[in-house]
């Protein structure tokens, strides 16, 4: 049961991560 749960977290949380390295690089330039 929990890999079901943890396999679509994981790919919220790199989503996340993407979403917010691209924020910071906005913020940069």
């Amino acid at each position: 049961m929990s890999e079901i749960f943890k396999t679509p977290i994981f790919g919220v949380l790199l989503s996340l991560i993407c979403y917010l390295i691209g924020q910071n690089i906005n913020k940069k330039n």
